[in-house]
């Protein structure tokens, strides 16, 4: 109990000297803008799990959930971009084989066309995807991107969406 009434009570205070180093007098018109988070920083901040996953041929407007049908054991896998532009997925928690490893792919990321699109490159030399980035924020990522599937000749279009 003792340790509620203390963080409580340095929450009334810190909100108190907040509100108190917030006033200003009348004429003072400057203030200090707000700090501005890179995409980097964002991508970097934390590793990222899969939160949904879907797909459709190019020339279609249906989209179908890839997400429902994957197995509990891919579902926490994770990646994690690094700021020395290096990137991991891992099995997360849950292999789907004993004998898997942990560290499934490396390799290495980066940004282009003003940070709106999202490179990622197996270590090997593989391209994996250049991704159009739809969200990137201190939660989410979502990407979309198209791959032409060999055997049957027909583009689709993937789109992830990953959280922390």
């Amino acid at each position: 109990m003792k340790k509620i009434f203390q963080a409580t009570l340095f929450m009334i205070t810190t909100s108190l000297f907040f509100i108190v180093s917030g006033c200003s007098k009348g004429g003072d018109s400057t203030t200090t803008p707000p700090t501005t988070v890179t995409k980097t920083q964002l991508i970097t901040s934390s590793d990222w799990g899969i939160a949904g996953a879907q797909y459709k041929a190019v020339s279609s407007s249906v989209w179908t959930d890839d997400y429902a049908s994957m197995k509990a054991c891919e579902k926490d896998n994770r990646i994690i971009f690094r700021t020395n532009a290096s990137y991991e997925t891992n099995e997360g928690a849950t292999k789907c084989s004993t004998t898997d490893p942990q560290i499934l792919e490396t390799g290495t990321w980066s940004f282009t066309q003003s940070e709106t699109v999202l490179v990622v490159q197996a270590t090997n030399g593989t391209q994996i995807f250049n991704a159009t980035i739809e969200t990137l924020s201190t939660t989410s990522l979502i990407f979309s991107y198209n791959r032409v599937d060999t055997q049957s000749g027909i583009t689709y279009q993937y789109k992830y969406s990953l959280s922390h």
